[in-house]
């Protein structure tokens, strides 16, 4: 991986306040939202793998349907 897509990398997950002091809060709200540990720790890595918010919630509410993806918004400080 180059410089410029590590960064872009990083910046999605300052972003989206996935940094490591955030994993398992958010680890948790899935799982009280229904997930599975395995299940929330797939989402939590594909969710540091996308570049905005709303994709994060297109992923949530592809991977599971039950989930009200919005409120992933009030996660984020």
């Amino acid at each position: 991986m180059n410089n410029s897509n590590a960064q872009l990398i990083q910046n999605a997950i300052n972003g989206l306040a996935l940094v490591s002091d955030h994993q398992q809060d958010i680890l948790n709200r899935l799982t009280q939202a229904g997930a599975s540990r395995i299940l929330a720790g797939q989402l939590l890595a594909t969710s540091r793998n996308v570049d905005t918010l709303e994709r994060v919630r297109a992923e949530l509410a592809d991977l599971l349907p039950n989930f009200i993806a919005a409120k992933i918004s009030d996660w984020v400080p």
